[in-house]
């Protein structure tokens, strides 16, 4: 890793939630997730923005969704960035599952938390 020192990708990525998909500027991601690595944030899933126009986000349930301060979506990308949002679950927020937050001592089958919680990374 190159010492280019710390600025606004550094940030967001230290203040992302754990789990978080971050989305880089593109799709060469050699760069984000070597900081990501650098910066013990190795939890977090680096997508690029095309990520929002295939859909992969379909069918989970996601703990945040972080834009890179220098991201700019295309139309259809900012389509799929808006539908992605819904799938955002609040600590504590059941996903729809019965009994969501009644699993205390394994993971929810429909958005595998436990009680309620994400699992916890070293990086918070």
């Amino acid at each position: 890793m190159t010492k280019r020192g710390t600025g606004q990708t550094s940030a967001q990525m230290l203040a992302a939630r754990p789990h978080a998909v971050y989305v880089w500027v593109n799709a060469y991601l050699d760069y984000p997730r070597a900081l990501a690595k650098f910066l013990r944030r190795e939890d977090l899933q680096i997508v690029g923005p095309t990520w929002f126009e295939t859909y992969k986000w379909e069918g989970r349930w996601l703990t945040d969704i972080v834009l890179d301060h220098a991201c700019w979506l295309r139309s259809a990308q900012r389509q799929g960035y808006a539908s992605a949002q819904t799938r955002i679950l609040e600590p504590l927020q059941p996903c729809g599952h019965p009994g969501c937050r009644s699993h205390v001592t394994h993971p929810c089958e429909g958005c595998g938390r436990t009680a309620g919680r994400w699992p916890e990374t070293e990086a918070t």
